[in-house]
């Protein structure tokens, strides 16, 4: 029975970790946006998502 807990503390803490570095995926986001809407004004580019 301690070795199954012991499993399951192991299992939960790998999955925590895996979502953790998952986390990082986009360190600049700003450049990012700004990449995507280039000259766009920010309402423009809240208009343009909705109409597709």
């Amino acid at each position: 029975m301690a070795n199954m807990k012991a499993s399951y503390a192991l299992c939960i803490l790998s999955l925590l970790l895996l979502f953790a570095s998952s986390i990082d995926g986009r360190k600049d986001m700003g450049e990012y946006w700004r990449d995507v809407v280039k000259d766009q004004s920010l309402s423009e580019s809240v208009e343009i998502s909705l109409e597709d």
